[in-house]
């Protein structure tokens, strides 16, 4: 459970632990970390002291994300534990959203294809596969999921429609407009490809 792990971690790591559903997140501050780096590392910026900022995670073992956050803030982070599906309801009524992308159709607009794999049994350009999700703020792209893509199986009947996120569809300009069909060598052609493995 996450409360468990947030428990472990805290007392492993002798950080103090914070339950988020006790505090009023409209009153945290914002704009003290850019939205981008809070969500790749998955952290909220809790308060501000003098030089110090406190910095709400899940797992505040990330030490490039305490190097990028001390850099962009110009503040020394303090780590407070979190549960992870609280940290993401803070998020998510911020106006953060995960992307929903597994065995949806390949959209360029919010995917970012790393890999093709052969597989029959799912249409062509269908994502098989997410290596880390990919998110939304009110709509507009902040990380696109990085994500696996299938090729070899049936053609897609229509056009690729845009993933859904926490039960609704992503409503956007780019999103909306007729897509064209996207086959999977043009997948991994509009993207920079990333190497897996070794």
């Amino acid at each position: 459970a996450p409360s468990d792990l947030a428990h472990t971690l805290s007392t492993a790591l002798a950080l103090p632990l914070l339950d988020l559903s006790a505090i009023d997140a409209q009153k945290l501050p914002k704009n003290v970390v850019d939205a981008k780096l809070s969500l790749q590392y998955q952290v909220i910026v809790l308060g501000k002291r003098g030089n110090r900022l406190f910095i709400g995670a899940a797992d505040p073992t990330e030490q490039e994300a305490a190097e990028r956050i001390k850099f962009a803030a110009q503040l020394n982070p303090e780590w407070v534990i979190v549960e992870q599906d609280k940290l993401e309801r803070v998020l998510e009524n911020q106006g953060v959203k995960k992307i929903n992308s597994l065995n949806q159709p390949f959209d360029a607009n919010f995917h970012n294809a790393i890999q093709e794999v052969d597989n029959k049994t799912v249409p062509t350009g269908t994502v098989v596969q997410v290596f880390q999700d990919g998110y939304v703020i009110h709509d507009r792209l902040l990380r696109p999921a990085m994500v696996v893509v299938s090729k070899g199986g049936p053609k897609r009947d229509a056009a690729p429609a845009a993933p859904s996120q926490a039960g609704s569809s992503v409503e956007t300009t780019a999103a909306s407009t007729a897509q064209p069909q996207i086959t999977s060598s043009e997948v991994l052609s509009s993207r920079k490809r990333i190497q897996v493995g070794g």
